[in-house]
């Protein structure tokens, strides 16, 4: 999981991993995520839309080269005052 705030990263991660069934392996950089060696271990990749360096749209092409067995997404959350 590739996310630029580390708030969204461990709320999400503790999310999945609660019951158990998924592992989670989190990045606040999509560059640096993408200068892990061995992507095409992952299920999933699952990736911020909009972040600093390398936006989700981006970085979901560069890990489908890099990891083609591997599916590949990009999200957007949005919070805001209601």
């Amino acid at each position: 999981m590739i996310d630029d705030e580390p708030d969204m990263l461990e709320v999400t991660k503790a999310f999945l991993e609660e019951g158990g069934l998924f592992e989670v392996d989190t990045s606040l950089s999509a560059v640096d995520a993408l200068g892990i060696k061995d992507l095409e271990r992952y299920d999933a990749i699952v990736c911020d839309y909009q972040m600093p360096e390398m936006d989700g749209s981006s970085s979901s092409r560069n890990c489908g080269h890099m990891a083609s067995e591997c599916p590949s997404y990009s999200s957007q959350a949005k919070a805001g005052k209601m």
